[in-house]
């Protein structure tokens, strides 16, 4: 089955397909038509920089930024992973919209460019070792210094303490009602 650029575009956008199955045809499109591959997903046209979305989304997808979700419905979602970047031990994602893929094209391979984009789209810095790290690697610029303090970290850790503390009544709890049992 050969499709066109414009086809794969609708199929992405309508999202008819099963998720396993759009990297194989984009693959299955290339093959077919290795003449009209794109170097890059970014061209100029008339002075105009446009963006061939199937191309950005392949190219994208191929890492291990994006998480793919799909529901019974043949829905797929698409979300930028950006676990740890505001708190520990939290798997966290940002949703990618279709208006945001040459945005996340052009600076897929920046170091940190992910993280900054996931922070300006949240607005909001990431937690303190992340911010430390940009820093150290030289990432750190003032559209990061003037982005609101974190708070999804100190709201993590609240939801801990008060899992913790839970946890510890209740076993308290069981503790008291099998001591009960054994001693009437």
């Amino acid at each position: 089955m050969s499709r066109t650029p414009q086809e794969w575009r609708e199929l992405l956008t309508s999202a008819g397909e099963s998720v396993h199955n759009i990297s194989d045809m984009l693959d299955d499109w290339e093959s077919q038509h290795p003449s009209e591959k794109e170097e890059s997903a970014i061209f100029d046209v008339g002075g105009e920089e446009c963006c061939d979305e199937v191309v950005a989304l392949k190219e994208l997808l191929d890492t291990d930024q994006f998480l793919v979700f799909g529901n019974k419905e043949g829905l797929v979602n698409i979300h930028i992973n950006c676990s740890d970047v505001f708190a520990w031990a939290c798997a966290d994602s940002e949703p990618l919209m279709f208006d945001d893929l040459a945005a996340i094209y052009k600076i897929k391979n920046e170091k940190w460019g992910i993280v900054k984009w996931c922070c300006k789209k949240r607005n909001q810095k990431p937690q303190k070792p992340v911010e430390r790290d940009m820093k150290i690697d030289g990432a750190w610029d003032a559209e990061m210094e003037a982005l609101p303090e974190n708070t999804m970290d100190a709201e993590v850790h609240q939801a801990f303490a008060y899992a913790s503390v839970a946890a510890a009544k209740e076993k308290e709890r069981k503790n008291e009602a099998k001591n009960s049992h054994e001693n009437p």
